[in-house]
């Protein structure tokens, strides 16, 4: 029987979980569980489940922050993420982290039966053991967390270490001996030995070409080294920027042997850097759209990691919201983007929206003002009440409207309606979200309320502005 810990918040659920599944007969026992994600981490240091059902949100300690914590464990459990939210960033985090299943409450007996019987076949797997130690080894790199990943490599030998994006796996079956490791969504990394002149050859060439024709793979590159601990651990993302040379320069997909280049941020990093760090986004966007093509193509995935972080903790700054984990590997941005132009497209257009009708805190001169502003840019879409911003922050009324006046030109409501209608319109640009779901997730408690504010603004209807924006 393999072990299982059951962590949610609601006790209810744990017991559905408990008592309404067939445990024993999926190969499983709950061994233990717990109502927070701090009792699961003292939890799974005692005693060592092999999987563990998480809840998302959690106080204390969300499940995210639980798998991220577990990462660091010599043996970290298999994670399945169950969750009332049906949002991406979940299931994004979910999967960045190495989540064995993610499902949607309430959990369905079939849906959990199928992930379980997926990872009973994964913990009876060596493979598999050698992907934990992956995850481990990318949450801290070095010799010791290396030496697992090459258990049963013959010490001495050249070792030809790969790295694939695709949907798939390199054709190396047939071909040579070779461990194959999730690295990513898409990347895989392998660890080769034998006869490595086989990797020129015409059966794994073609095959590789057949691969990428039939899009199962983008790109495969792979260096040889007589020191795979030490190369793991200082090139494995330099090999990652030859792998993902299509991201800054599109249609440069290698496929074949590499010199790993360095991979550290250039001086543009520190530049963009100094930008966000002295809240300045409109400077940040100006420096990201205007690259030239020769600017962009000098960059590196260091570059694209410092620009993907800066960013997100720049808006979480102005979000007034804590801040997400930051990415660590180039292959992260370069899944999550596509592209180096995509990326910006999508970091300016996210910098766009809170620099718009949103006013920048930081160049008001009432500090009390300045906090009320912040408060509301961060949370415009839940129910503000312009009473309780001033209890809250224990100013007059009358004297904060003469602030609002005084400094940003308008009044209070005025100010709102101005963030909602923004984000309603990207909303309408850039989902299939019905207008009523778009009406509440700008924050109007009135579907017509908001289309009737939303024609006075713009002088059509929100389906017509769609239908606009739909034909460019």
């Amino acid at each position: 029987m393999h072990s299982v810990l059951i962590v949610d918040d609601e006790r209810m659920i744990i017991n559905s979980l408990v008592f309404g599944f067939d445990w024993k007969g999926s190969g499983f026992e709950v061994v233990a569980t717990a109502t927070n994600g701090r009792e699961a981490l003292a939890l799974i240091s005692s005693a060592k489940p092999e999987v563990v059902l998480t809840d998302v949100k959690m106080p204390g300690l969300t499940g995210i922050e639980l798998m991220e914590q577990c990462r660091e464990l010599e043996a970290p459990p298999l994670f399945v993420i169950i969750s009332g939210h049906a949002e991406f960033r979940y299931a994004q985090d979910a999967i960045r982290l190495g989540a064995a299943g993610y499902c949607l409450k309430p959990v369905e007996n079939e849906e959990l039966a199928e992930i379980l019987q997926q990872i009973k076949g994964r913990l009876e797997d060596d493979e598999a053991r050698r992907n934990r130690a992956m995850g481990h080894f990318l949450t801290a790199p070095s010799p010791e967390n290396a030496r697992p990943l090459l258990a049963g490599f013959a010490e001495g030998q050249p070792i030809a270490v790969g790295l694939s994006d695709g949907a798939g796996e390199a054709p190396l079956k047939g071909v040579l001996p070779a461990t194959a490791l999730r690295v990513g969504e898409r990347c895989r990394m392998y660890l080769i030995q034998g006869d490595l002149t086989a990797l020129e050859g015409y059966p794994f060439r073609s095959a590789l070409l057949a691969a990428v024709t039939e899009g199962q793979l983008s790109a495969f590159v792979y260096d040889v080294t007589s020191q795979p601990e030490s190369y793991l651990c200082n090139s494995f993302e330099a090999l990652c920027g030859q792998l993902y040379a299509g991201f800054f320069n599109p249609g440069q997909n290698p496929l074949g042997r590499v010199e790993p280049q360095s991979a550290e941020p250039t001086a543009f990093s520190e530049k963009f850097r100094s930008l966000c760090n002295h809240n300045r986004p409109k400077e940040a966007i100006h420096s990201l759209s205007s690259l030239s093509p020769e600017e962009q193509s000098a960059l590196r995935l260091g570059d694209a990691v410092t620009v993907h972080n800066q960013c997100q903790t720049l808006l979480c700054r102005m979000k007034n919201q804590p801040c997400p984990t930051p990415l660590r590997f180039g292959f992260e941005v370069a899944e999550r983007y596509g592209s180096f132009e995509a990326m910006v497209k999508a970091l300016c257009r996210e910098l766009s929206h809170m620099t718009g009708p949103a006013f920048n805190a930081d160049q008001l001169h009432n500090e009390t003002l300045r906090q009320v502003v912040t408060e509301i840019n961060g949370s415009f879409t839940k129910e503000i009440s312009f009473q309780e911003l001033s209890t809250r922050h224990c100013i007059n009324p009358s004297y904060l409207s003469q602030l609002f006046k005084k400094e940003l030109g308008t009044t209070f409501t005025n100010y709102l309606n101005a963030l909602r209608m923004d984000y309603a319109r990207e909303l309408l640009e850039t989902t299939n979200l019905l207008v009523s779901e778009i009406s509440d997730k700008a924050g109007y408690d009135s579907y017509l309320t908001f289309t009737k504010l939303f024609k006075r603004e713009t002088g059509v209807t929100p389906k017509q502005y769609r239908n606009q924006a739909q034909q460019g």
